[in-house]
């Protein structure tokens, strides 16, 4: 092997290397920052949701109990701020989904619900809410 193809092949290790770090480091930024959201949302739903808005570009690389955490976490800042902002009805049907069947967790399962509905009533999709299709 000549002295360029170890070069290439040391930074080529060192790139993923650094990537795979990268990619480490944000996975435990969210669920700290989820943590956060967590501990702010009932006396600061404002900076909850800020916090929320700010991760929600990664929801597509967290893992499931993340996913269900965020949507849980997101509509609860949504309706304490008053539905200020435009919601994503998919994201707390995945929350749902999860309270549902892989995480009994009865309490924040209807809570989803509650955050669904309101969400239907919002958009004015009362067969949906009705039918919760």
């Amino acid at each position: 092997m000549t002295k360029n193809n170890k070069l290439i092949k040391f930074l080529s290790l060192t790139i993923v290397c650094i990537s795979f770090l990268c990619f480490q480091a944000c996975k435990h930024l969210v669920n700290d920052q989820l943590k956060q959201a967590e501990l702010l949302i009932k006396n600061k739903p404002d900076s909850a949701f800020l916090i929320l808005t700010n991760i929600r570009d990664n929801y597509a690389g967290m893992n499931d109990s993340e996913k269900a955490l965020f949507g849980y976490l997101y509509f609860r800042a949504w309706d304490d701020r008053g539905h200020k902002d435009s919601a994503d009805v998919s994201q707390i049907d995945f929350s749902i989904d999860y309270y549902n069947t892989k995480y009994s967790d009865k309490q924040r399962l209807a809570e989803c619900y509650l955050y669904q509905s309101r969400v239907f009533k919002e958009k004015t999709a009362y067969t949906e809410a009705i039918t919760n299709e």
